[in-house]
């Protein structure tokens, strides 16, 4: 787009931030050549949660999408898959793709006489709110001699599709900056054609990490050279994620390889799952020492001709720095503007497929060759599609009255890990007049702009949802076992007592700390004959982490306190366990997963479907291997929001001065300090230490001798309760083995227990 480099584009600094990165850019394609991921560890698990997060809702996209044959009226006639780096592309990819686009136009500016400005890119972010590049649209004034028109592309028989046509309204909305060459404004009347702007989808910027990975394909939906629609799917990696030093804001651009041509700049780049993961800024030509732009025999350039130029790659800018910069505007934002800017930011993925079908009924209704031309192309041949949803609904867990009065009721519900990935946002009616677009459906999916780190809860439901054959038999199982454990005696003292004492008859402490250490970690290890794998609803529920409370058995989350009732925490668990093994099938089906290890699947799964179970020593301080992750002396019953709030951070005692209280503890940087449960925890992370000793990775665990003290400390100040000693117990008829610090809470000063820190 050279009018764009030579006259508004400020394409010597691109060129030159292209050179700094030259060496990165070389890097990143070596790897690729080699068949190495060329993205960071940190980005590539944000991305597979990314991906884990969205493939619900684009299974049910493909699925619908074949099933309606939205390629026969879009373009594709029966394409369905692309070739990517060494994989496939999944089922009518295109297709959602070509949906996609119905939200991308055409801008055109005009001078006062109608005479062709300049013809650009943009696409709609939310219902009435188009974003475009500063440099094409810079000011109010040009804004209101623009036009932009949608659906401008040809059909799969070659004929030009329908256009509509709007104008702009930069009175309701017009927000513009130069550094992240980025204009949004509001969309105004419908001047031709027959669909409202709220009928054309949008693509949401979500302002979360993961949605692509350094080495992935970019594909640019665009206008080149003021054209009908093209798509640029092959060819097209994205090359660096560049942190530039000294900017204002140092994480905005995004470099790629992709074809674009003038009338480019505005274009969504888009990840394979059809994610905005940048606006198109503008091409990057090879410069010499002096600025001047080289054509390809490497001489200044001096002509007119822009297939002449040395192009080197593309550069735009990237959604995550748009969400910031409207975050911030928003603050200061009011009336109109503030609703719109609000619509921007809180925008989820629409039914890009009901939409479009919605557009084609429209609009075969008016052109029967549509019919005639699907009706050849299924002649002689009978095809049925079935599209499968699976869909797992989460209940809420509501804590019950508790007995003791400490105050918990059900005013404080804990509210679950998820949103529903298939949640989707719905147009507001009425968005063709100025200032109706905005009223756009607030929408909790995965598209909704969260911060990168957020949890995402699913949508409350009140009855559990039906559970897969063999999981609902284990559930009645499990809840049988619970309507035993009630009739059991809770806490048998004199038993406990006598199992006790047999347990540590061949240990005598002696004065040396290091070998009373090494004494107590051999029992513990040879008498933990059964190890159990991590199950939470089928163990430590039923019996293992109940609470005496009152006259009822009841679950209590161990940093918030909170009571609950514990059928509601099994139904939950068995309910998890069958979302993640719908969520672990449909992975394994999707040609996306099909090279991706065990392992990492199971990763994703525990990050996108945790349970509602909290290991004191976080899973990878240790690299979730068992038997470490199914020890049930550490496994506590804990709100998932409670578990997601701690992390993987290590124990600390706040200053009252210092860190934000919130219902789970305080957190800070690498520390966290429960609300309640501190003894309990302190005990089970002791006993971790004991048990496998220099297991802990100290590169991650922030675990040292000072954090140490805190836990002796703590131990020391919240005295073994009844509940501890039943789990204890209760642990020791499953697993064999004990937790010393509970049966003799003295010995925690007689124990060198700096040794299962070490190595």
């Amino acid at each position: 787009m050279l009018g764009d480099y030579l006259g508004r584009g400020d394409w010597r600094s691109a060129a030159a931030r292209w050179r700094s990165l030259y060496k990165e850019h070389e890097r990143t394609l070596s790897m690729l050549d080699r068949g190495e991921p060329a993205d960071t560890p940190r980005r590539q698990m944000a991305a597979a949660r990314r991906l884990l997060a969205m493939a619900p809702q684009v299974a049910a996209e493909t699925g619908a999408a074949k099933a309606v044959r939205l390629g026969d009226w879009l373009g594709t006639r029966g394409m369905e898959r692309v070739v990517g780096r060494p994989d496939f592309e999944p089922g009518a990819f295109l297709e959602i793709g070509l949906a996609v686009g119905r939200a991308v136009c055409l801008i055109e500016l005009k001078d006062r006489v109608g005479r062709m400005l300049l013809r650009g890119t943009g696409f709609l972010v939310a219902p009435g709110v188009l974003v475009t590049n500063n440099h094409v649209m810079m000011s109010k004034e040009e804004a209101r001699s623009a036009t932009i028109t949608f659906d401008y592309r040809n059909d799969p028989y070659g004929k030009a599709m329908p256009t509509t046509v709007f104008r702009l309204d930069p009175d309701t909305l017009f927000e513009t900056d130069r550094e992240h060459d980025c204009s949004f404004v509001a969309v105004g009347e419908r001047i031709a054609g027959a669909f409202g702007i709220h009928e054309f989808g949008w693509l949401p910027l979500v302002g979360v990490e993961g949605k692509i990975e350094v080495g992935d394909p970019v594909n640019i939906i665009q206008h080149p050279s003021g054209e009908p629609m093209q798509w640029v799917v092959r060819d097209n990696r994205l090359l660096a994620l560049p942190e530039l030093a000294g900017e204002r804001d140092p994480h905005v651009y995004a470099h790629y390889e992709a074809d674009t041509l003038p009338g480019s700049s505005g274009a969504p780049a888009m990840s394979r799952l059809w994610e905005v993961i940048a606006l198109h800024h503008q091409a990057v030509p090879a410069v010499d020492a002096s600025g001047n732009v080289l054509d390809l025999d490497g001489k200044p350039y001096a002509g007119d001709d822009d297939a002449r130029v040395k192009w080197l790659g593309n550069e735009g800018i990237r959604v995550t720095a748009l969400v910031r910069l409207l975050s911030e505007r928003r603050k200061s934002a009011r009336g109109e503007q503030a609703r719109a800017l609000d619509a921007v930011l809180e925008a989820s993925r629409p039914d890009y497929v009901a939409l479009a079908v919605a557009a084609r009924r429209r609009i075969t209704n008016d052109r029967p060759e549509y019919q005639r031309h699907q009706g050849e192309d299924m002649a002689g041949r009978i095809e049925v599609t079935l599209p499968l949803k699976i869909s797992i609904s989460i209940g809420k867990l509501q804590p019950v009255a508790d007995p003791s009065g400490d105050g918990t009721d059900g005013a404080g519900a804990a509210d679950l890990p998820m949103r529903d990935p298939g949640a989707r946002g719905s147009a507001a009616a009425g968005a063709d007049r100025p200032g109706g677009a905005f009223r756009a459906d607030r929408a909790d999916g995965p598209d909704s702009s969260n911060p990168p780190d957020a949890d995402v809860p699913l949508p409350p439901h009140s009855t559990l949802s039906p559970l897969p054959a063999s999981l609902s038999r284990e559930r009645e199982d499990a809840l049988r076992e619970l309507e035993r454990s009630r009739g059991r005696p809770y806490y048998d003292k004199q038993q406990d007592a006598a199992d006790a004492a047999a347990y540590y008859a061949a240990v005598v402490l002696s004065g040396n700390r290091d070998a009373n250490f090494a004494a107590l970690s051999g029992l513990l290890e040879s008498t933990h004959h059964t190890q159990p794998r991590y199950a939470p609803g089928k163990l430590l529920y039923l019996w293992i982490d109940l609470h005496k409370e009152g006259r009822r058995l009841a679950i209590k989350s161990i940093y918030s306190g909170k009571v609950f009732d514990a059928r509601e925490f099994i139904d939950e668990a068995f309910a998890i366990e069958a979302r993640r093994e719908a969520l672990r099938v449909s992975m394994r089906a999707n040609e996306a997963f099909s090279n991706m290890p065990e392992a990492v699947i199971e990763e994703m799964l525990e990050a996108g479907a945790p349970y509602n179970c909290e290991h004191t020593v976080p899973q990878s301080w240790f690299r979730k291997r068992e038997p470490m992750r199914g020890d049930l002396h550490h496994l506590f019953a804990c709100e998932s929001r409670c578990n997601s709030f701690r992390g993987n951070h290590a124990y600390f005692d706040f200053p009252d001065t210092e860190a934000t209280m919130e219902q789970c503890g305080r957190r800070e940087e690498d520390q966290f300090e429960p609300i309640s449960g501190k003894g309990p925890a302190a005990r089970a992370t002791m006993y971790f230490l004991l048990r496998y000793p220099r297991t802990i990775d100290s590169g991650i665990s922030q675990m040292t001798p000072q954090r140490l003290a805190i836990l002796k400390r703590w131990h020391e100040g919240d005295a073994v309760s009844d509940y501890e000693r039943h789990r204890n117990q209760a642990i020791f008829e499953v697993q064999g083995n004990r937790n010393p610090f509970i049966d003799h809470p003295e010995w925690a000063g007689r124990v060198a227990l700096e040794r299962g820190l070490q190595g």
